[in-house]
């Protein structure tokens, strides 16, 4: 069985890695498999490893090849607000990948009200939030 990266169909990874320069490594191209299998898992790699686009890559070629949907289709929780910037710009780099307009929110305890407002007009493909903050949004 061919591995998900080596698939002519979903070249939009490699194409993601060959213009940056790099290669997937293992732990990534295991995670992209697990993913087409319906598997689900735990990344646990040091900081800077490339956990975000291990955990990324199956669900942007999902979301392309399904023709994504109106609405949140990925939710991502991360411990830190702080975070949030260096994930939504990392997300930014890959989906350009897959189809531009694909969109990032970013719902934290530093998000305006008026940003949160237009969220709940036109929520994005996909978000980014704080365990607080998903909190209070599932209290809602």
């Amino acid at each position: 069985m061919k591995k998900l990266y080596e698939k002519d169909s979903e070249n939009y990874i490699r194409k993601f890695f060959k213009k940056n320069n790099w290669q997937p490594l293992d732990f990534q191209i295991e995670a992209w498999d697990s993913y087409s299998r319906g598997e689900s898992g735990i990344i646990q790699v040091p900081t800077g490893c490339g956990k975000t686009y291990a955990a990324l890559m199956g669900p942007l070629l999902k979301l392309k090849e399904q023709n994504f949907s109106k609405g949140i289709n990925i939710l991502l929780v991360t411990p830190l607000k702080a975070l949030s910037r260096d994930l939504k710009k990392s997300i930014i780099n890959a989906i350009q990948f897959f189809d531009a307009n694909i969109s990032v929110g970013i719902r934290n305890g530093d998000t305006s009200n008026y940003e949160k407002r237009k969220q709940i007009i036109k929520p994005p493909n996909i978000l980014i939030t704080t365990p607080e903050s998903l909190n209070f949004i599932n209290c809602k």
